[in-house]
């Protein structure tokens, strides 16, 4: 602790600097303008706002503390909150908080004529590896697509609001922006500038990707209105945006419908294992005709699938009624060793099995030009492959 100050004085005179953690809790609206002021001169610091119960409901004041990477908890258990705030991130220096944004900027540096898609890998299940597969193939398309033309754009949004880690995925658990935050960004047009700073970029890739709040309370701010706004802005800026959606299709509050009906294309996700195809087949059948969505824009997507699978990938797409978009991607142990690093799939293990079939997927998915001739194996890895295999099996 690097002091405690009992006026706004000397609160300004204990502050750590850049790297520590900042508690205010000043009655009234001084404790407000001091964790702001502080906010916007120490980058990398983290500050949480002590206020009463009834402040923590006041949407105008999380909205705006938000805005900035500033944590509202209760001043009746403000310790217990912070120190639970810190150890879920890991915590470790931020990166610098957000600016206000900036009304009036010309929209610009992403013409008109270029062709915008929009993609939502969905699946009515967990632990079909959506989340692995959303990052993977966003981090490749990103890392293409500036081969390609040098300012090609990538979005990823975990858009998943009540169990996302997709910034785990990519080496963030302490994201300085979270979903949340575009709550404050004005309404209309704003320039380039303006949405860079309400996005994170993975330096790696080039990716630039927008995590989901850590704050279970914020589930409630996740709305269609809200991802209406997200998509508007992004759609302006960027190539591709992608969107990492959750499996939760029966709460009241529930954005999922007006995404799957605004995106180009939905990739939706299965293991190729009786039960869950079969779950996933029943929630279509009922929610693709309530909702009103276009079968048309449905591919399947078949992950982890293990080797000697007893079901054909092209069996199970005609049971699903939905067109397979190959190839279907293998079990692979490199994917767990990379979430353990924090970092895609493609980038910490370009050479495995799960890379090259992710690549072959993403040029079916957005064409050849974005193939990588590092994507099909050599005739004699071929035959490494299957000595590795019957060893394994041995």
């Amino acid at each position: 602790m690097a002091g405690v100050a009992t006026d706004l004085a000397a609160a300004r005179a204990a502050a750590p600097g850049d790297g520590g953690v900042v508690v205010a809790g000043f009655p009234g609206n001084d404790g407000v303008e001091l964790v702001k002021e502080m906010a916007s001169r120490y980058l990398r610091s983290r500050f949480f706002l002590a206020v009463e119960d009834v402040a923590l409901a006041d949407t105008a004041l999380w909205r705006q503390m938000a805005a900035r990477g500033i944590v509202l908890v209760s001043i009746n258990n403000t310790a217990v909150e912070v120190a639970a705030a810190l150890k879920e991130a890991g915590f470790r220096e931020a990166p610098a908080p957000l600016p206000p944004a900036r009304a009036g900027e010309k929209p610009g540096s992403c013409p008109d004529e270029r062709v915008k898609v929009s993609i939502a890998f969905w699946s009515t299940r967990g632990g079909v590896g959506k989340t692995a597969l959303a990052v993977s193939l966003a981090a490749l398309l990103a890392l293409r697509g500036r081969k390609i033309r040098g300012d090609y754009r990538v979005a990823l949004v975990d858009a998943d609001a009540d169990g996302g880690n997709l910034s785990y995925w990519l080496g963030c658990p302490n994201p300085r922006v979270t979903l949340p935050a575009w709550l404050d960004l004005p309404e209309g047009s704003v320039g380039w500038d303006t949405v860079r700073e309400y996005l994170l970029r993975h330096e790696a890739s080039g990716l630039y990707f927008l995590p989901r709040s850590a704050r279970a309370t914020d589930e409630e701010y996740i709305t269609a209105g809200l991802m209406e706004k997200v998509h508007a802005g992004l759609s302006s800026y960027f190539d591709t945006v992608i969107y990492d959606l959750g499996t939760a299709i029966r709460k009241e509050n529930n954005y999922t419908p007006y995404l799957l009906s605004t995106v180009d294309t939905i990739l939706v996700v299965a293991r190729p294992d009786l039960p869950t195809v079969q779950s996933i087949k029943n929630d279509l059948d009922e929610l693709v005709p309530r909702w009103g969505l276009d079968p048309g824009r449905l591919r399947l997507v078949l992950n982890r699938r293990a080797r000697g699978a007893g079901y054909k990938l092209g069996d199970i797409a005609r049971h699903m009624g939905i067109p397979l978009l190959l190839p279907g991607l293998p079990e692979d142990i490199h994917v767990d060793r990379a979430a353990d690093r924090g970092a895609p799939v493609v980038l910490a293990y370009p050479g495995c099995d799960f890379s090259r079939e992710a690549g072959l997927l993403l040029a079916n998915l957005m064409g050849r030009e974005f193939a990588d001739a590092g994507d099909r194996k050599r005739p004699w890895e071929y035959v490494a492959g299957l000595f590795r295999h019957r060893a394994a099996a041995v």
